[in-house]
């Protein structure tokens, strides 16, 4: 009786990728392009969802891949500096990221690589890619 319920009840996660933000991780405390991540949780019957019944967001840290959720107070404000996957992309090409990663601190010149799977961009320091998230070598 408790498989036969646990087939008809469940629910499913879904990711969805918002876009880029350029922050300083609280965690390592270096500045860097974090990933935006929306999760939603559906509840199930039958294996078909049904209703939302949770919606966080969460940002990924590419050096340390630390994963801090997003405080519903600042919301608003990160939904106005988010840049899409092409923004990144033409402001990593132009070496406007450069400036933007530098703001607020003093450092060197940033250089720019291909991700080791994927091959999207990656900025020297990352541990990880913010397209697909494989660790770089």
């Amino acid at each position: 009786m408790v498989l036969l319920w646990l087939f008809l009840i469940g629910s499913k996660d879904y990711h969805d990728r918002l876009g880029y933000v350029i922050h300083t991780c609280p965690d390592c405390e270096v500045r860097g392009v974090f990933t935006v991540v929306q999760e939603r949780k559906k509840a199930t019957l039958y294996l078909v969802p049904t209703f939302q019944y949770s919606k966080k967001q969460f940002m990924h840290c590419p050096t340390c891949g630390e994963v801090f959720e997003v405080a519903s107070e600042i919301k608003k404000e990160l939904k106005r500096k988010l840049i899409s996957r092409e923004e990144l992309v033409d402001k990593i090409k132009s070496g406007k990221i450069e400036k933007l990663l530098k703001k607020g601190k003093k450092g060197g010149k940033t250089t720019q690589l291909k991700c080791c799977n994927c091959g999207g961009f990656v900025l020297k320091g990352m541990n990880y890619c913010p397209d697909c998230g494989v660790k770089q070598k």
